[in-house]
Order: C-alpha cells, then structure tokens, then sequence
C-alpha cells in the first residue's frame, strides 16, 4: 500500500470514530431532554412557572400564601403538574363595589369560601368609593359611616390569603363625592369640565390632590398590608378648566377656554394631563415596590382616546414597567366587540404586562347570561389576554362559576 494510501485509510478511521462520539454524545442529549419535565424548562416556554404572563409580580417579604393562578396546581394535590397546569391557562379575579356587606368575621369567611370554590386567583373590593370616604381605618380621610366595626378590609385579606387568593384594594382615585374631607375642606381641589358628571371629580393635575390620595394609599399599604394596590378613575374625568389647570397652562401660552382639540395648542395641554397622571402612577410604582406589593390598574378600553380625553395612557404605563396587571374594561354585551377589544389591548401592550380583560357581568353597557359570560371569556382568551375580571362579582351565580370551571378544565 502506498504511502497515499495508509493516509487515506488513517483519515477515513478518524471520520468514523468522529461520527461514532458525535452520535454517542446526540443521544445522551436526547436521553436527558426526553426525561425532563416540559413544565420545568423556563427558557422559551411560555408556559413556564414565572414567565406565563400570569402577572406574578414581586415576591412579599412575608411570603404570603397566597400566590395568584399558580395556586391551583398546588391545591389540587395531584403529582402530574402538567396536567393541572391546565387549570391556569388563564386568571381569574373580580371587582366588589361595596365591603360594607360583611358585618362579622361568619360573613368574611363564608364569601371567601365562595370565592375559593370559585377559583378567584384575585379579589378587588372597593376600600375608596366614589362617595369620598374610607371604607378602612385611617386618620387621614373620613371613615365610611357605614363601616362596620369587625373592620372587613382586615378580614377579608386575611381570609383570602389562607386560601390562596390575593387582595388588592381598590381605590376610585380621582373621584371624590360627598362624604369627602378633601372636598368639604378644599372646594377649590374639584374639577371643572364641559359637561356634568355622574359624580364630582377631583382635579387629578394638582399636586395637593395626588399628595392626599396617596397619602391614603401608604396608610392601606401600612395599616393592613394587602397583597396589591389597585387603581381605578386614574384618569382626568375629561379635560379639566379650574383655576389650576388654566394657569399653569397660561405659563405655555394656552388658553383652556379657548383651544380647541383640532388646535395645535391643544397637544401641549394633552402631554401635561398625561404627564401628571403618569406621575402618579409612577409614584405608586415605587410604593407597590418598596412594600413587594403588586399594582394593578382598571383602564378605558379605547385607547389612543383615552389619552386624549382623560390624560391615561396606559400604554406607556405597560412599556415603562409601571404597573404588574393591565385590566381594561372592555364592557360590552357583543362577544364579538369584546373579542376586538381584546385583540387590540394584547396587541397594543406586546407583553410586558398581561392584559385581563374586564367582563361586564352586570354593568351599565353590559347584561351577560351564563353561556353570554362563557362566550366572552372564551373569546378573550383566544384573543390572547391572560385572564378575566367580572364586573360586579356580587351578580355573579353558581351557574356563571360552572361555566368557567368547564372552560379553565379544557
């Protein structure tokens, strides 16, 4: 054999071994990935524990038992966790108006009861109301009259937390009504619109107004520590024309009274109403944040108006990392409009904050069956929200809480 040849021959032999440890080494690999888990690999799956777009947000320092959707899989008590995941492809939270309901510890735990076999992974009561007064203990706001003694607000955290659910209280934040001290101690603090509304509004660019009602944020914050501060009438109530507004605005060169929204003026006096509530949620970002609270916030569903009308661009909220949920009231009787609405928010938001669609069960645009409240939800989960919030949760039935089960089952 010629010396060429005893070459060739070593490097066919070293091509052979080559492919014999490629090969050996491809198999071990494929071994190891066909025994792990799907549900355990956090890299590219979207399905993942702490990247489903669930909102789990920042940790508690007190690690609170209760922890949102993810809470399903371990109540259930069953070993194939991917099987049980099948019960969190979505959350589900709801919104009660009124907490001035439970007059006992008895009325606290049987509604908790309730909202545990319904599956709620949140519980948003209402702990400031349109009315003006706390409906929680504080000093620095007029207490509801109707507040019970047994301090429900107190009950109710406690009581969703043993089972799981977490609690944001929820405040109508730039809505003041007559029970508020704010109001009766500072009349000149109201809003001025076009038009009259429904309840009076506080002037939401004032800096005392937002100093007040944050003021009553930190006492909830530090008085009862919820799992979550919500906001809601984070928003102007239209474009304000009181004596603040209309002299700040004179020191750009805008009269109020005058522009008009087709005027090119009219932007300077739409950046500075956005700007100002921007502000404020961004100072309760750094509270939620130094207290490991999440922050959740119910916005208008038509979006860019909402910019333009009421100074909320929630948008800009999601992209600045400002707020851990993003519930836009989408109320509506169509399943069709629903479903559209639901399109646009996820589309709009991209992902980084999961957009739970607000479900109006029994609100003043929307009256929804049992089968018409399964239908929305369906939707809006194809349409790629993350969860579903029912408006009032009061209205809510055992024939509703069966429709969902069937759905979160699939």
């Amino acid at each position: 054999m010629s010396d060429h040849g005893i070459s060739s021959g070593r490097r066919v032999g070293t091509v052979v071994l080559l492919a014999v440890a490629i090969t050996a080494i491809v198999l071990c690999g494929l071994a190891v990935m066909k025994g792990r888990p799907a549900w355990n690999d956090t890299e590219g799956n979207p399905a993942a524990p702490g990247v489903d777009g669930l909102g789990a947000g920042p940790p508690r320092k007190d690690q609170p038992k209760a922890a949102g959707p993810q809470m399903h899989v371990a109540q259930t008590g069953k070993d194939n966790l991917e099987g049980d995941r099948q019960m969190t492809k979505f959350g589900l939270a709801a919104w009660l108006h009124r907490i001035t309901q439970f007059n006992s510890a008895e009325d606290v735990e049987a509604y908790a009861d309730r909202l545990a076999a319904a599956g709620y992974d949140i519980f948003i009561p209402c702990v400031k109301n349109t009315h003006g007064a706390a409906d929680f203990l504080t000093d620095l706001a007029d207490v509801n009259d109707e507040y019970p003694s047994c301090d429900p607000l107190k009950l109710l955290i406690d009581a969703c937390r043993k089972r799981g659910i977490k609690l944001h209280a929820w405040f109508t934040v730039f809505s003041e009504g007559g029970k508020s001290r704010l109001l009766r101690e500072h009349p000149e603090y109201a809003a001025v619109h076009d038009s009259p509304r429904n309840q009076p509004w506080i002037c939401a660019c004032r800096q005392e107004v937002q100093d007040y009602v944050f003021s009553l944020y930190e006492d909830v914050a530090g008085r009862y520590r919820p799992d979550g501060l919500h906001l809601d009438y984070i928003r102007t109530g239209g474009p304000c024309r009181c004596d603040a507004c209309k002299k700040h605005m004179a020191t750009l060169g805008v009269d109020i009274e005058t522009v008009r929204e087709k005027d090119p003026a009219y932007e300077l006096w739409v950046d500075w109403r956005v700007s100002r509530v921007t502000d404020f949620v961004r100072r309760m970002r750094k509270l939620t944040k130094s207290e490991d609270m999440e922050l959740s916030a119910a916005v208008f569903p038509s979006y860019p108006r909402s910019i333009s009308n009421q100074g909320q661009d929630w948008v800009a909220w999601a992209e600045q990392g400002l707020v851990d949920y993003l519930f836009p009231m989408g109320y509506r009787t169509s399943v069709r409009q629903a479903k559209a609405f639901a399109t646009s928010h996820v589309a709009l938001v991209g992902g980084p904050v999961p957009i739970w669609s607000g479900i109006g069960k029994a609100s003043s645009e929307s009256t929804l069956t049992p089968a018409a409240l399964g239908e929305q939800i369906q939707a809006v989960i194809e349409a790629g929200a993350k969860g579903a919030v029912i408006f009032p949760e009061n209205a809510m039935t055992d024939e509703d809480f069966e429709v969902i089960r069937k759905i979160r089952a699939k």
